[in-house]
């Protein structure tokens, strides 16, 4: 049987990220291993990981957005990436000490909770919290998530010819250009 998904993360080798590989993209196998290989610099539960969440979220949301674009470029299109590992997380023992998909929900809805404890963060993440509630606000309020909590940081369009997301961190949000296009060209192969 297969190991529970924090288990395997910490624990498999590069013999059981390949085995999975094999299992999951028979005719491609060896394509994808090499390219998260060279590409992903990280443990190996933790490529594969990567290989999932790109496989199943970041390119999904990426070919989304060009398919809109195509068809309408005068579309509004916003993309985002929160990449911020809250200071409480680890003060909690969170044993993956990673970012994931749900990492950005007590920012969203303006608590930093974790296990029922109420914790403050960093002063850079209290910040970010204030950031991601303004922008939402701006988002639901006008469509386009604007500026950050003090006027700072404009949330540019995502368009066809300027592939920008905004990476959500501290100190600041950032601009990122061309956020995880060559693995997203290599899925989309």
């Amino acid at each position: 049987p297969r190991e529970s998904g924090d288990d395997f993360l910490e624990n498999a080798d590069d013999d059981d990220v390949d085995e999975r590989i094999r299992g999951d993209f028979p005719e491609i196998a060896q394509e994808v291993v090499d390219f998260y290989n060279e590409n992903v610099d990280d443990e190996p539960g933790f490529r594969y990981a990567a290989v999932k969440t790109d496989q199943y979220l970041h390119c999904p949301i990426r070919r989304l957005f060009e398919y809109v674009l195509e068809n309408d470029p005068n579309e509004d299109v916003f993309s985002f990436v929160f990449n911020e590992l809250s200071s409480w997380r680890v003060a909690a023992n969170d044993t993956l000490r990673r970012v994931n998909h749900g990492s950005i929900g007590p920012y969203v809805h303006g608590q930093q909770a974790y296990g029922g404890v109420m914790l403050s963060g960093t002063v850079e993440e209290q910040r970010l919290h204030f950031d991601v509630m303004t922008y939402i606000t701006n988002f639901a309020h006008t469509s386009d998530p604007g500026f950050d909590s003090v006027g700072a940081n404009l949330w540019p369009r995502f368009t066809l010819e300027n592939e920008e997301t905004m990476s959500l961190q501290t100190p600041f949000p950032r601009v990122v250009q061309d956020y995880k296009k060559d693995v997203c060209d290599f899925w989309n192969v």
